[in-house]
């Protein structure tokens, strides 16, 4: 983690602030767990970091501009907890593309993809499990002369005895060839190779992933932008980031005539893996409202299931019983017939109020007091926060 001191100055001052990103472009979020996401041709370079807004409520405001010619695929990498609210805040301004899109992986995305190519190396197998699922695949071995055949299944046969005197299976594979079945020891295989083109192309694919899935922290969001030309381009998110902090310092000096001296610090951190090369920096005191929403797992909804109507099939029929001692029964069992129903009439009414007070409207803001001296950063009062912007550029390498 990378952090930085900067001097802010005085500051006895409370206010709000209402920050707004630039206006663009709403991305379009689409997952894509099966092969490479976006357009084959076009730059792959990112947007240079010119603006953060680091707030006291543990969230920052992220800030890409540049210009961009031609098709463009933007790379950005986001820690795991940080994907919901970059998927939720993402904002794309590019006057040239009229449909940008974001791709990525979701979590279930590895082992789905796994189980779904030719070869399934989800559960870790090891040589003879792996050929043990690939029977009827054609293959050419050298044990230790080339051998081609199609392979029948995995064996095993009992080896010699082990000096404590248990039994060593070691596994054989049998393949059909031009000249009938035959056996070989995996161990004396010295290779093997798939004559089909897609299982090869699937064991590359299946290690690719596997490869890319080492990042257990780190998911990364491209961004497509189709469009054409030479442009200003600019991209804007809202994730979570360390709180910044302040310290003050008072030196009422040494002589009767020193005039006290009164300095605030501010202390801001860099957990991410990327650099801040002379950035604009802004720090704003106050906890503005903020929610997590769950946008990142997919989620999937429960249909009821119909049976099929056969024609002519005669449905079975319920009575009520005849014996019931008094009409209570009868009324009781009829409430108890309707009792699912008057559940999720109450269970819509409780969502309906809750969703009522969630967004009920805010109380109006306090009037703000505003005074004190800024002297290594600007500050403005916006509301019920306060935001100080850094006078210099700030880098954090």
């Amino acid at each position: 983690m990378k952090n930085c001191l900067r001097f802010i100055g005085v500051s006895l001052v409370m206010g709000s602030v209402l920050y707004c990103g630039p206006n663009g472009l709403a991305a379009q979020a689409v997952r894509d767990g099966s092969g490479p996401a976006g357009p084959a041709s076009g730059q792959s370079a990112p947007l240079p970091l010119r603006r953060i807004v680091v707030f006291s409520s543990g969230l920052a405001y992220y800030e890409h501009a540049g210009t961009l010619n031609g098709q463009a695929r933007l790379n950005l990498p986001f820690k795991t907890g940080a994907v919901n609210d970059a998927l939720k805040s993402l904002v794309i301004n590019d006057p040239a593309s009229a449909n940008p899109s974001v791709s990525y992986q979701s979590e279930q995305t590895l082992p789905q993809t796994l189980r779904s190519l030719s070869i399934d190396l989800s559960g870790e197998p090891d040589m003879a499990q792996i050929l043990s699922a690939l029977r009827g695949a054609e293959v050419e071995i050298a044990a230790p002369s080339p051998v081609s055949g199609r392979i029948l299944g995995v064996e095993y046969r009992s080896a010699a005895v082990s000096p404590g005197g248990g039994e060593t299976l070691e596994p054989w594979l049998s393949l059909y060839t031009a000249g009938g079945l035959r056996l070989f020891n995996l161990k004396e295989i010295s290779s093997l190779g798939f004559k089909d083109r897609q299982l090869n192309e699937d064991l590359a694919r299946a290690l690719d992933l596997i490869a890319a899935s080492r990042k257990q922290d780190s998911r990364d969001l491209l961004v497509n932008l189709p469009g054409s030309g030479s442009r200003q381009v600019s991209l804007s998110y809202v994730i979570p980031a360390p709180v910044w902090k302040v310290s003050y310092r008072l030196d009422l000096g040494t002589g009767g005539a020193a005039r006290p001296l009164f300095q605030g610090w501010a202390i801001v951190d860099n957990d991410g893996d990327t650099d801040w090369n002379n950035v604009e920096l802004s720090l704003v005191a106050g906890r503005p409202a903020s929610f997590i929403q769950n946008l990142y797992p997919p989620y999937y909804l429960s249909r009821p299931v119909l049976p099929l109507a056969i024609a002519g099939a005669a449905a079975a029929e319920a009575h009520d019983s005849g014996y019931a001692s008094s009409s209570g029964s009868g009324e009781s069992m009829k409430m108890a017939r309707n009792a699912p129903v008057r559940d999720e009439m109450m269970m819509a009414y409780e969502a309906e109020a809750m969703e009522e007070r969630v967004y009920a409207a805010a109380p109006a803001p306090a009037p703000s007091v505003t005074g004190g001296a800024i002297q290594g950063a600007a500050g403005g009062a916006a509301g019920d926060q306060f935001e100080f912007t850094i006078k210099n550029p700030v880098s954090l390498d």
